[in-house]
C-alpha cells in the first residue's frame, strides 16, 4: 500500500481525504510544517506528499521547495489560487502538480494516481524488493507496507546488477564492472564484505545472495523467509 503524507491545517480536508484516498493509500496526516519535517524523518517510505500553500508556520510552496532537494516523492499543491502565476510559482518550487481548491475529490484521486503511476518507471521490483532508481534507496514489502532500508553506493549497484538478472551468475570482475571506475585495487575480500553487508541488509526479504564456488554470485530466492 503506498503511503501519502498530506499536510493541511484544514481538519475537514482531513476528513475528505481520509474518506477517498484512506480507502486505498496509507495516510500520513499533519498541519504545519513543524510537525511534517517529523513525519518525513519518521516515514523515510513515502510515495506522494500533498502540501497547502498556507500553513500557520510557513508557506507550503517554500517548504516544497526546500523538501524537494532531498526527497524524491513527487507533491502535488493545493491552494485557493488560481492565477498562472501562482501555478508556475508552484512547480518552480518542485511540485509536479496543482489542485484549485475547492476540489473534487475524485479528480485529487486520479492525479495522485496519475503520478504514482509515473513514478514506477523510476522503481525495479523483483519479489519483495524494490529499488529507487532516483533516491538509490531500497525499500522491503511486506503485509502491504513499503519499508525503506539505506544501501551504500556500491550495494546498490551490486543489488540492481543482480536483481535485473536473477539465477545470472557474476564473477567478481563482472559484478564490479561500472560500480567503480577501476578495480584496480580490487580484491576478493572487498568484495566479499559488500556482498557480505548487503545480505544482511536483505536478510528480511526472499531474496538470497549465493555464492557458486569458483565462479561467483547470483540472486536467488529463499525457500522460506526464515532461512
Amino acid at each position: 500500500m503506498n503511503k501519502i503524507l498530506v499536510m493541511d491545517d484544514d481538519l475537514e480536508i482531513h476528513q475528505i481525504l481520509k474518506t477517498t484516498l484512506g480507502k486505498e493509500f496509507k495516510l500520513v496526516l499533519t498541519e504545519n510544517i513543524s510537525n511534517t519535517k517529523t513525519e518525513i524523518s519518521r516515514n523515510p517510505d513515502i510515495d506522494l506528499a500533498i502540501f497547502d500553500e498556507r500553513l500557520p508556520d510557513g508557506s507550503g510552496i517554500q517548504f516544497c521547495s526546500e523538501i524537494t532537494k532531498t526527497n524524491n516523492f513527487p507533491v502535488i499543491i493545493l491552494t485557493q489560487k488560481d492565477e498562472l502565476q501562482d501555478k508556475l510559482q508552484g512547480f518552480q518550487s518542485g511540485a509536479q502538480d496543482y489542485v484549485t481548491k475547492p476540489f473534487e475529490p475524485l479528480e485529487l484521486v486520479a492525479r495522485v494516481k496519475a503520478r504514482l503511476n509515473s513514478k514506477k518507471d523510476d522503481l525495479i521490483k523483483h519479489e519483495d524488493v524494490e529499488l529507487d532508481l532516483i533516491s538509490h534507496k531500497m525499500y522491503i514489502i511486506s503485509s502491504g507496507e513499503r519499508v525503506g532500508s539505506h544501501l551504500t553506493p556500491v550495494e546498490f549497484q551490486i543489488l540492481k546488477k543482480l536483481i535485473l538478472k536473477p539465477g545470472e551468475v557474476y564473477n567478481r570482475d563482472e559484478l564490479f564492472s561500472g560500480v567503480w571506475e577501476s578495480t584496480e585495487n580490487m580484491n576478493s575480500r572487498s568484495v566479499d564484505q559488500h556482498v557480505s553487508n548487503l545480505r544482511k541488509k536483505i536478510k528480511n526479504t526472499t531474496l538470497k545472495i549465493k555464492g557458486v564456488y569458483g565462479r561467483g554470485y547470483v540472486l536467488d530466492k529463499k525457500v522460506s523467509n526464515k532461512l
